[in-house]
């Protein structure tokens, strides 16, 4: 029971009832609702470091190696885990990090060797196993060799890495070691952006 108190005023007493005290689940609640968007923003904070740790992969483009299906300056998301269900393909732009390429950034490029095939380089165009193969939909000018060499076997578990800007990328034909393995690919790039260009691509 609530005890009462009296107090008076102009000579007329009046009883007053003591307000209820606010039990703990009532000061959680009203705390919540206080600060909820401090605890909304907080989840979505969350939620998108661990997108980014296991899921996607962020990445900037600074160069024009891989113009023109990437402007300079773009952003692009890569899937960590696109290839545990699929095979690397031929034409598949991957995130890689290789000692191998004196960088100790990560790089982009599309994969044009597959393990095993015999990759020539001749007359500016590229030749897998003896048999031209088409890059008219992204490639930006003639194939060169690089270092004077102009034929590529590659290993199993390898791959072989060219840029989309033929005549301005570093890629496999500039590398002492020109292979990347399996293990140093980091993801699959499914969307490119440019906010400056207007640019928006999503890779099929």
């Amino acid at each position: 029971m609530h005890s009462k108190t009296t107090r008076k005023k102009g000579g007329t007493r009046f009883i007053t009832t003591p307000a209820r005290k606010k039990k703990p689940l009532a000061r959680w609640l009203k705390f919540l609702a206080e600060w909820d968007f401090v605890l909304i923003a907080l989840v979505i904070l969350l939620t998108i470091l661990a997108l980014r740790a296991w899921v996607f992969l962020y990445a900037h483009v600074p160069t024009g190696s891989m113009v023109p299906t990437i402007p300079v300056g773009s952003y692009m998301l890569a899937d960590r885990n696109a290839y545990r269900s699929e095979d690397i393909c031929r034409g598949d732009i991957v995130i890689f990090h290789s000692e191998k390429t004196g960088l100790e950034d990560s790089l982009v490029k599309r994969v044009i060797g597959l393990p095993g095939e015999t990759v020539t380089l001749s007359d500016g165009c590229v030749y897998i196993d003896g048999e031209l193969l088409d890059e008219s939909d992204y490639v930006n000018g003639k194939t060169m060799p690089m270092n004077g060499r102009a034929e590529f076997t590659v290993p199993e578990g390898h791959y072989l890495m060219l840029g989309d800007n033929r005549t301005n990328s570093m890629d496999s034909r500039s590398w002492a070691d020109p292979y990347i393995s399996e293990d140093e690919i980091k993801g699959r790039v499914f969307v490119i952006f440019n906010m400056k260009q207007k640019y928006y691509y999503w890779v099929g």
